[in-house]
């Protein structure tokens, strides 16, 4: 090999060796951020049905409160619906 070849050589390597790299790498991001990402939706849908499971805990509570005492529960609409009547007629 000549003296130019050599250096020529060199750089062809170490170019091939950082290229190898920075593909490694790109691998690397995309496999972490499907990880992220799949992490989030397994949380999210967590999330979701503790939600859906405390809002059919409260429908059930306020269904055995109206049942409960039906009277009661006309006159808290009624006034409530005053209210927001009353409120949105001045708005």
């Amino acid at each position: 090999m000549t003296e130019i070849a050599r250096p020529q050589s060199k750089l062809g390597e170490k170019l091939s060796e950082t290229r190898d790299k920075i593909v490694d790498m790109g691998h690397l991001a995309s496999e972490t951020a499907q990880e992220k990402y799949h992490e989030f939706k397994d949380r999210a849908s967590e999330k979701y049905e503790d939600g859906k499971e405390k809002l059919q805990d409260l429908e059930a509570t306020f269904e055995q409160k109206v049942r409960a005492s039906p009277v009661k529960s006309v006159l808290i609409a009624a006034g409530v619906g005053l209210v927001v009547g009353y409120l949105w007629r001045r708005s």
